[in-house]
């Protein structure tokens, strides 16, 4: 079974988006891949750079294969963490999920 982690920022409905900006100390790290996509289905995004790595252009969706063709998405309702057991059921896949506590501390959630 695959194991990836996950990072998500405080959930506030009045500026939720897919991507967020990382503090410098945290992108220094070269340990996160901060994908930018333009929808709502950034978590796929993110497994599939986990599954996929690539070499450059981490951020950018067009470097990896289309979520569509790699995964199972069936009756997941993105963007919400209450839908990640049933994603990892449907993949075979395991989630970590950590936020980032004022861009400053790294916490499991």
């Amino acid at each position: 079974m695959l194991n990836l982690t996950l990072n998500v920022n405080k959930y506030n409905p009045l500026h939720a988006r897919c991507h967020i900006e990382l503090s410098r100390k945290i992108k220094m790290k070269r340990a996160v891949v901060n994908v930018r996509s333009l929808d709502n289905v950034c978590f796929a995004w993110l497994v599939i750079a986990a599954l996929y790595p690539v070499k450059s252009n981490t951020d950018r969706t067009s470097s990896y294969l289309h979520y569509t063709t790699v995964l199972n998405l069936s009756d997941i309702m993105f963007p919400t963490l209450n839908q990640i057991r049933k994603f990892e059921n449907l993949n075979n896949i395991s989630i970590n999920v950590y936020l980032i506590e004022e861009q400053k501390e790294i916490l499991p959630l």
